[in-house]
């Protein structure tokens, strides 16, 4: 499995009230984002023709190649 899109939004300011001192207060913008991921399964035979080709993630390459040697 690997990721095949992350996508980023931006979500709705939220609002709280800020408590100052002297009976005063104000108002916080607090913001809030939306994360989507989707993730893919490919066979192993065509994961392997892309880790022959370079087109593969570092960090599995590297794992994959010290477990061969």
């Amino acid at each position: 499995m690997y990721v095949k899109i992350i996508v980023c939004g931006k979500g709705i300011m939220g609002k709280m009230i800020d408590i100052k001192g002297r009976g005063k207060m104000g108002i916080r913008k607090i913001p809030k984002c939306s994360v989507k991921m989707i993730i893919e399964e490919k066979p192993l035979d065509e994961w392997y023709k892309l880790m022959v080709k370079g087109k593969c993630p570092r960090g599995t390459a590297s794992v994959l190649k010290t477990m061969a040697v």
